[in-house]
């Protein structure tokens, strides 16, 4: 399957998939922001603080992310391999969704990544930043909240792919993966 059929067209119930994966994704994240500027600050010296409280957690937030997005991606080779061995022709929407899910973990992965090399910056070691303090303190909470929030639409749409590969061996069920003589 080449690029130019990803992300390709969209039928109702793929949409509606893609719409709920990335809903949940979205309102997990949205939840961790606002817990997190839930507790509020009053200037850069408390700013400094809470990014110093809350820098070693979002550090193994951002391991999580890599090393879940690696794996994602290895099984997702796997679930391909195992895809070929079935004696029934597959959708094409069954691989868009494989695309999917990979796109999502090579976003997650990045995205871990580069926030992991951002707080490697030495933030405390020098008072010509000081004034910034607040503003890297709410970029992080952002983007540690999407980080978040991906590793969540990842789950959804993993769980939507497990259950149509289950519908497809299961031997009473009908699954969409698996292509009808007539399309």
């Amino acid at each position: 399957m080449s690029d130019s059929h990803f992300p390709g067209e969209l039928d109702a119930r793929r949409s509606r998939l893609l719409r709920t994966t990335l809903s949940g994704g979205g309102l997990a994240g949205a939840v961790f922001l606002a817990t997190a500027l839930g507790i509020g600050m009053a200037g850069d010296r408390e700013a400094m603080q809470a990014l110093e409280s809350t820098l070693p957690t979002i550090r193994f937030l951002c391991s999580a992310a890599i090393g879940a997005a690696a794996t994602v991606m290895a099984l997702m080779l796997t679930l391909l391999g195992l895809s070929q061995d079935f004696d029934s022709d597959i959708a094409p929407d069954y691989y868009r969704r494989i695309q999917y899910i990979t796109t999502m973990c090579v976003v997650c992965l990045v995205g871990g990544v580069g926030l992991l090399i951002v707080l490697t910056i030495p933030l405390g070691e020098t008072d010509a930043l000081s004034a910034w303090y607040d503003v890297f303190y709410y970029v992080i909470l952002v983007a540690a909240s999407a980080l978040g929030g991906l590793l969540v639409a990842i789950t959804l749409t993993l769980r939507i792919a497990v259950n149509t590969l289950v519908s497809a061996v299961h031997p009473e069920a009908s699954s969409s993966m698996i292509q009808s003589g007539d399309e």
